[in-house]
């Protein structure tokens, strides 16, 4: 199973914070690690992270999650694409537009989004992982 990382998941495992993710999650995390999965990560993920960082939102910077990404290739970067967009359109439940492109960034790749965000989970468009 591969799966694509919402933020919060992405940042809480990243910063040793993973006690705030469900079993599961880790489980996914730690298979990604032993690259028997992998864990997508959205381009828009590391604009929301570069946010965070300059809101003081964020207990690790965005320089030391981008250069643990780069040595983990279970956690590939994906580009956003004009069908993230297009996906991203029909979110309109979605009221972060970086919800909406991430959850678009799941929908175009067909995989399920690993997140604990009740909304998304919610638009019933969206198969969540968590």
């Amino acid at each position: 199973m591969n799966l694509v990382a919402d933020t919060h998941a992405l940042v809480w495992y990243l910063s040793g914070r993973d006690r705030r993710l469900s079993v599961r999650a880790r489980r996914a995390f730690a298979q990604a690690e032993a690259s028997r999965l992998t864990i997508h990560v959205p381009a828009a993920v590391l604009m929301e992270l570069v946010l965070l960082e300059q809101a003081g939102r964020l207990r690790i910077s965005y320089r030391d999650l981008r250069d643990q990404l780069a040595l983990r290739p279970g956690f590939p970067l994906q580009p956003t694409t004009p069908e993230d967009v297009d996906e991203a359109r029909s979110l309109g439940v979605l009221v972060d537009p970086f919800d909406r492109l991430i959850a678009g960034a799941a929908l175009r790749l067909g995989l399920p989004l690993l997140t604990n965000d009740d909304l998304i989970a919610g638009s019933k468009r969206v198969r969540t992982y968590w």
